[in-house]
């Protein structure tokens, strides 16, 4: 009897032990991201100009906050195509009529890690188109408008915390390094072509259609 009872409680353990591993593997396999497809951020955040060209102009209000939209489509899990468009306003302190950065830009990015983890960093490149307009500017006793546009090579970074398969809380980081290739003062053109490098930090939220 106690012979048969013993194989009983051994035949029991063996089974809880091979559904509690069943699970545990089941558990380890569990999607937890996934770039692959089709998504979509929205995210806010602030922004940093400078410029060796301007006399002072970029050191006035150098920091801006903003918000913008993020599209990509992942070819795989690690590679990504982008386009971004975003916009920060740097108005804050003194008078403006208008102050404020419009970039839109394209790129690749690359996702770490699987679809087995819920943290995934990533890096990513992209070239910016800039355009920033300040106005008014005092110069030589008069008022002006800047209107300024060029190109720039963007390299950044940042992280995607993945609280499901399809939703994402994202923190990125980034900078720009370029050259105003259009220089407009009151709509009219003239020939210099001021440097410009930018820096931003932001959050956001990213939905994966996938």
């Amino acid at each position: 009897m106690k012979t048969i009872l013993v194989k009983k409680y051994m035949a029991l353990a063996w089974l809880c032990s091979t559904i509690s591993l069943s699970c545990f593997a089941q558990d380890a396999l569990t999607l937890r991201s996934n770039t692959e497809g089709f998504h979509i951020g929205l995210s806010g955040g602030y922004k940093h100009w400078i410029s060796s060209y301007f006399n002072q102009l970029d050191e006035l209000e150098p920091t801006g906050i903003g918000g913008g939209l993020n599209l990509g489509f992942g070819l795989n899990q690690h590679i990504e195509l982008f386009a971004t468009l975003d916009y920060h306003t740097f108005a804050f302190q003194n008078d403006w009529d208008a102050y404020g950065m419009t970039i839109a830009g394209v790129g690749t990015r690359y996702n770490f890690g699987g679809t087995l983890q819920k943290v995934r960093p990533y890096a990513e490149l992209a070239y910016n188109y800039q355009y920033l307009v300040v106005s008014p500017v005092q110069l030589n006793g008069q008022l002006f408008k800047y209107e300024l546009s060029g190109g720039a090579l963007s390299l950044g970074g940042g992280i995607n915390f993945f609280v499901s398969p399809r939703f994402a809380i994202n923190l990125k980081g980034g900078a720009n390094l370029g050259k105003f290739n259009s220089f407009l003062l009151n709509e009219s053109g003239i020939e210099d072509r001021p440097d410009v490098k930018t820096f931003q930090f932001g959050l956001g939220l990213n939905y994966f259609f996938n």
